[in-house]
């Protein structure tokens, strides 16, 4: 993809398009790992947990779903859309749109590590699309960095 690169970031690697910048340190305390563009409309959202020790997760589609189902019950969220993917990575995906506001989510697995994933934007205008398919470009290549 031209103006893209690989990235490891919030403990993912991804194919991230140019032009997107890490602004958590601009955002309140305890806000998870953010990235947007300078001129942008929406922001792109990670909070992952990697398997460490102990007996190993089982992270199956139908748990994935649930949790995708309880985040947009806790969020008020009425989605739009809503795809569901399984193979050796998992993905449940939704979209909440309104005239005030675009939210994007994905979670995301392998089986033993988990990540949300969500993009943001505020009052939708044009950008939003192009950054939605930059989002949607970023989930699709990601997987799990290895942890040592």
């Amino acid at each position: 993809m031209p103006g893209a690169y690989m990235v490891e970031f919030a403990g993912m690697i991804f194919v991230l398009p140019t032009g997107w910048f890490v602004i958590t340190a601009d955002l309140p305390s305890g806000s998870p790992p953010t990235r947007a563009r300078p001129d942008g409309t929406g922001v792109i959202q990670f909070s992952v947990a990697h398997y460490a020790a102990g007996s190993a997760p089982h992270i199956d589609l139908s748990s994935l779903e649930k949790l995708f189902d309880d985040f947009c019950c806790r969020q008020g969220l009425q989605v739009d859309k809503r795809n569901v993917v399984g193979a050796r990575r998992m993905v449940v995906s939704g979209i909440h749109s309104t005239s005030a506001e675009l939210t994007a989510i994905w979670y995301v697995s392998d089986g033993r590590n988990l990540a949300l994933v969500s993009y943001c934007a505020n009052a939708p205008t044009g950008s939003v699309d192009e950054e939605l398919v930059d989002a949607m470009t970023l989930v699709q290549s990601a997987s799990f960095a290895q942890r040592a």
